[in-house]
């Protein structure tokens, strides 16, 4: 069991992907604590969820699904210790543009960016 920081770097806000630090797949383990954390100036204003995508498995523990970590823009969810791995899931990160540029447009449109979390054996990555 380990702790995962998922960091998104960069956004477009036109398609909606998201630049994350390890790329669009984050590799776990059963137990770890993954942390998601928004760069500033990756064009992200904030992330208002983090959702399994229907028909896929969701690895995350059922009172332990991400959330929201106030007062920082932070979410955080831990992966069932008792999933069996290999797992993987599908999701979607649901977030808003910052504004940019000196009048600061384009903020506060709504994107969806939908990477993927794989569950290996412990301390197989």
């Amino acid at each position: 069991m380990g702790d995962i920081i998922v960091t998104i770097l960069q956004s477009d806000a036109s398609t909606g992907i998201l630049t994350l630090k390890d790329g669009p797949t984050t590799n776990a383990t059963p137990g770890d604590q993954i942390t998601w954390k928004i760069m500033p100036g990756s064009g992200v204003a904030s992330i208002s969820g983090i959702k399994n995508k229907p028909g896929y498995k969701d690895v995350f523990e059922k009172d332990k699904e991400p959330t929201l970590q106030p007062p920082s823009t932070d979410w955080m969810g831990t992966v069932n210790p008792n999933i069996v791995p290999p797992a993987e899931e599908k999701y979607s990160i649901y977030w808003t543009t910052a504004p940019h540029g000196w009048l600061n447009e384009g903020g506060g449109i709504d994107k969806v960016y939908d990477p993927t979390i794989k569950i290996n054996p412990q301390g197989r990555p």
